[in-house]
């Protein structure tokens, strides 16, 4: 077994475990049969009162059932999937948000330049960091870089 398949099975047990709730595989197999059993049942009562064969009945509400349920599934895998992307998302939002606090640009942005008087307040690393994180939301990732590229260039050229 390599190394990235134990990551990655250990990510996906992680997934699961925030999309279920913290259930464990026994509970959920269970209420899955025991709602699947509810399920046929309340099929069978409800298809029984049409046809009056009994092994008919309990044959089209299996059918029905199973139909049902297979639906279920695959709306959770749909959602599940959602469910990933949001913890990907907001994962890769806390990374990088841990990265800009600990860069060196946000330094030298919380520091003030006595040539700069436009700045009435230094802004902490972490208010930089939010509005950084917030930015990204509303501008592409290559935007923002570009902007950080741009401004480190004029920096540097006002100091030589």
């Amino acid at each position: 077994m390599c190394h990235t398949d134990f990551m990655n099975d250990t990510l996906l047990k992680s997934y699961n475990r925030s999309f279920n709730g913290g259930k464990s595989r026994f509970a959920r197999i269970c209420d899955n049969v025991f709602s699947a059993l509810l399920l046929t049942a309340a099929l069978y009562l409800l298809v029984s009162r049409k046809l009056h064969h009994g092994a008919a009945s309990l044959f089209a509400a299996m059918l029905i059932s199973a139909s049902i349920l297979l639906t279920a599934s695959l709306l959770r895998s749909l959602r599940f999937n959602a469910h990933i992307k949001k913890l990907r998302r907001e994962t890769s939002e806390s990374i990088l948000r841990r990265r800009i606090l600990v860069s060196p640009e946000v330094d030298e942005a919380c520091t003030v330049h006595p040539r700069n008087t436009r700045i009435k307040r230094v802004p902490n690393r972490v208010q930089l960091a939010r509005f950084i994180c917030s930015e990204l939301k509303k501008q592409s990732l290559l935007m923002i870089f570009f902007r950080l590229f741009a401004r480190l260039l004029k920096k540097a050229f006002r100091t030589s």
